[in-house]
């Protein structure tokens, strides 16, 4: 039997909670919860689908009260004790996160109004987008742009946010942000959703690959949209990448560098900025259309790029980098500064992973519910391994079973026990 007595007032925790399984208590400190403190099955009972965070607070994102200056904080839970969460994006201050019962909130920094709820007010806590709806189904955020991509179980593709270059894909020339989802142009059905700084992807049901924003990374010159223009084209609308292929399935987001998609057939394809290899085919020459990456493998499943770095899973579950290596991700035993230009797997050279994020750190889940943190710096706690920290995997301090969700952004991670 499991009690949970709750006292708040005006956002802040008071009082304390207790988990009364086998006279064991969860220790409180200030309003966040240590699960070592807690039995299996009063640990399982109390964090079910809660949310979690480490790492540093930057436009009061964290929601949680756990001093991370030291570096060695391990996960608390936060930033609200609702047993309700299922996905989670992280942005560069601001966090997107649906629920179970398939409503989608924010909170964080509001300037562009990309918290959706029709205000540029910044939340300290979870607030629902102003429609209110009960259908979201996958959603994105750019951590470079401060726009929001997500779709509902229809199909449909929706977007708020910052729309300086035109990223929003709702046909208004002026570039105004938008507090409040509005549907892309054309209407369509999307099955998979990307971004990066300055631009936004989209597969349609029947197979093909969209782009639209602006063309070009003003320091890398990178052609980052795949479509074959111009340096410097903004598209308002979703325009089809170059190849006009009908087989693409995924697409990935990126912070900066490359961007990513996955056909039917297992093979991997990237275009964009490519200084440090990340497009994967063993140059370092920036690629205005898709391109496919060297080892030309038939199995790929998801990829992901973080800053000037690729990473991909395979289906067997193995995990592979390309692209910058040392501080965001290594791919060696030790401190790494070279740059891998085709597909390298990571030192560990472990099964089972079927999803990771990163930023200037990467976290790492498998399918047996566990999660891992690696880099080559922690400035904050962001892995979650109580300041150790390694160029390879390293699993979170309290060796957790069922985490089903991970986002890292800038010196933190934010994920989600099932």
């Amino acid at each position: 039997m499991v009690t949970l007595t709750c006292f708040f007032e005006q956002g802040q925790d008071l009082g304390q909670i207790y988990v009364d399984q086998d006279d064991v208590e969860a220790r409180v400190l200030d309003g966040t919860i240590d699960p070592a403190w807690l039995s299996e099955e009063g640990h399982n009972a109390l964090t079910r689908n809660t949310m979690w965070v480490f790492g540093t607070d930057v436009g009061a994102m964290r929601g949680d009260s756990c001093n991370f200056a030291s570096g060695t904080c391990t996960p608390r839970i936060g930033p609200e004790l609702n047993n309700t969460w299922s996905r989670v994006e992280t942005g560069t201050n601001t966090v997107q996160a649906i629920k179970k019962d398939g409503t989608l909130w924010a909170w964080g920094c509001n300037v562009y109004g990309q918290v959706g709820d029709k205000t540029i007010i910044d939340r300290s806590s979870p607030v629902q987008e102003a429609s209110s709806t009960t259908t979201w189904d996958l959603m994105v955020y750019g951590t470079g742009g401060d726009h929001v991509l997500a779709t509902k179980t229809n199909g449909t593709l929706w977007s708020w946010g910052n729309n300086g270059a035109f990223k929003l894909g709702n046909g208004d020339a002026t570039g105004a942000n938008q507090s409040s989802p509005v549907q892309e142009i054309t209407s369509s059905t999307w099955i998979s959703i990307g971004m990066n700084g300055s631009g936004s992807f989209g597969v349609k049901s029947n197979g093909t690959l969209w782009a639209w924003g602006c063309n070009g990374n003003p320091t890398t010159g990178a052609q980052n949209l795949g479509v074959n223009c111009s340096d410097g084209v903004c598209l308002l609308c979703p325009v089809q990448e170059a190849s006009s292929a009908t087989n693409w399935c995924f697409v990935g987001s990126t912070k900066t560098g490359a961007q990513s998609a996955i056909k039917t057939d297992g093979t991997l394809w990237a275009w964009g900025g490519n200084c440090a290899g990340e497009v994967g085919d063993n140059t370092s020459v920036n690629r205005s259309s898709p391109t496919q990456e060297t080892t030309s493998s038939t199995d790929w499943c998801f990829s992901h790029h973080a800053n000037g770095t690729a990473i991909a899973i395979k289906n067997e579950g193995t995990l592979w980098g390309w692209g910058l290596n040392g501080t965001r991700f290594v791919v060696g035993p030790g401190a790494q500064t070279t740059s891998f230009s085709s597909p390298v797997q990571e030192f560990s050279q472990s099964y089972g992973w079927c999803k990771a994020s990163g930023c200037f750190h990467m976290m790492g889940l498998k399918i047996d519910g566990t999660l891992w943190g690696w880099t080559n710096f922690s400035f904050s706690g962001e892995t979650g391994t109580n300041g150790v920290f390694s160029c390879s995997p390293v699993q979170e301090f309290h060796s957790l079973t069922t985490w089903c969700d991970v986002a890292a952004r800038s010196f933190a991670t934010f994920a989600i026990k099932g």
